[in-house]
């Protein structure tokens, strides 16, 4: 296996940019680094202004343990990450300080070590996506079935209210998990899962499956099982 070494090369960066905004709980924590694993990386640091009051601008609050991997194969494992699926960011945190990394990676898995769970993601510039459907963010890749991937989009939303005398808005955020399938590079989205049988008209059995089991689409449990399925057609 191909050894990763972290360098991590401090820089300081002056930037102008129009009508920034700042998250008051994370401002004065995130600092500016270069991640450069035997890769010319670039970081920036990330720029809001805001307090998030509801909801969450990551899958997970919490740093995860993940491993990442780079497109020539090169592998960085068990790095203190967390991806920030609004800005379409990945954090990591070394040497006690928090880094947001833009070099390119092919995809980053997440363990979560209480559960016993990983959680694949993809950004979506790695993803084959023929029809460009996949939104343009982090991309977890919730079942592989071989010639059919399912894949999940938490699409967030927020709202911004400033309350009366005060230069603070208050932001609340809402996820929404839309499903996609994909077959050798063609992707579509799911819009209702009773109907995926349209999607895969080539699947004989797929209908009568999905109503003997009981399959609503409504848990990422119903997406797995049917991959499972798809498996052995």
């Amino acid at each position: 296996m191909k050894t990763i070494y972290l360098i991590l090369n401090l820089i300081i960066v002056n930037i102008a940019i129009a009508q920034s905004e700042v998250n008051v709980e994370t401002s004065g924590r995130m600092s500016t680094g270069n991640m450069n694993v035997q890769r010319n990386g670039l970081v920036t640091a990330p720029v809001k202004y805001y307090k998030v009051v509801s909801g969450s601008e990551y899958f997970n609050e919490n740093w995860m343990l993940g491993d990442v991997i780079f497109p020539d194969g090169g592998t960085a494992t068990n790095q203190l990450v967390k991806i920030n699926l609004i800005d379409k960011e990945l954090y990591y945190f070394q040497d006690g300080n928090e880094y947001l990394a833009t070099t390119p990676f092919l995809k980053v898995i997440l363990k979560d070590t209480v559960k016993k769970q990983t959680y694949t993601f993809y950004h979506h510039t790695t993803v084959s996506d023929s029809l460009n459907v996949l939104p343009k963010t982090w991309i977890q890749e919730l079942a592989d079935a071989g010639n059919y991937q399912f894949y999940i989009h938490f699409e967030k939303t927020h709202t911004d209210f400033t309350p009366f005398m005060s230069s603070l808005a208050e932001r609340k955020i809402n996820t929404e998990k839309v499903y996609y399938i994909a077959n050798n590079g063609h992707v579509q989205k799911i819009k209702k899962f009773k109907k995926i049988a349209e999607l895969l008209p080539n699947i004989k059995g797929l209908e009568q499956y999905i109503e003997q089991n009981k399959l609503t689409g409504k848990k990422d449990e119903d997406y797995i099982k049917l991959a499972n399925w798809l498996m052995g057609q």
